[in-house]
């Protein structure tokens, strides 16, 4: 890490490290830290406000080197530890532009549910649907988004197999769930291709014994009530 941070020196792919950590902690048995350096679930997430505000204004104030070269994504959590820029940040990666009044409204929201630890995309847009009084507008997306639900045998380390589907290329979230499925895995391409490709991976996983697929048709972005 520190010939190609520091002097632009390739010795080894470094974005397959997640891969081959991966590869020890199955054949251990010895599962990863979320907090583990570079490979942890958590390396790249960010949630106080102060922090994620200095990471969203400039990465290098708390990553010594973008995620991406090491094959991992940065995370901001939005939580009742975010901060108004973190909030405006992500409604704005999602196309909601609000008024300064509008997202205070929002961060205030946020703020009276401190049992909620995270909110996921489609949990904000509701939330800030609520708070600043705005109608929903359909969009249809312009990638292929899908929502695949992922079995696995019994005797599983389900994490385990969660973070090797993390780590394949298109998907962009993986919750473990109760119910009926295991892992829920939320992918983002650009063709049926490679929407397949991500599918026969994730079926390679060891340990996967069935998937069900759904995919996204509409998708739902704030709209100003006039």
């Amino acid at each position: 890490m520190a010939l190609k941070v520091l002097y632009d020196v390739d010795t080894v792919k470094l974005d397959k490290l997640p891969e081959l950590s991966a590869m020890v902690e199955k054949f251990s048995g010895i599962p990863i830290a979320p907090t583990q350096p570079i490979v942890g679930e958590n390396a790249f997430s960010h949630k106080g406000g102060v922090h994620a505000a200095a990471v969203i204004f400039d990465p290098k104030t708390y990553e010594a080197f973008p995620p991406g070269l090491v094959g991992r994504q940065r995370e901001i959590v939005i939580s009742k530890y975010a901060g108004r820029v973190a909030v405006e940040d992500r409604l704005k990666r999602l196309g909601v532009a609000l008024s300064e009044e509008e997202l205070m409204k929002v961060l205030s929201a946020i703020k009276e549910r401190p049992e909620i630890r995270s909110y996921r995309d489609v949990d904000l847009l509701e939330l800030a649907e609520r708070a600043t009084g705005r109608r929903l507008e359909i969009q249809v997306p312009k990638k292929i988004e899908a929502i695949v639900m992922v079995k696995c045998e019994s005797n599983v380390y389900t994490t385990s197999v969660a973070r090797r589907i993390l780590w394949i290329k298109g998907v962009e979230r993986v919750l473990e769930v109760s119910g009926d499925f295991d892992i829920e895995v939320l992918i983002n391409v650009d063709s049926i291709t490679q929407m397949n490709e991500v599918l026969e991976n994730i079926r390679l996983i060891k340990g996967v014994t069935g998937t069900n697929t759904r995919v996204v048709l509409k998708k739902f972005n704030s709209l100003s009530a006039n």
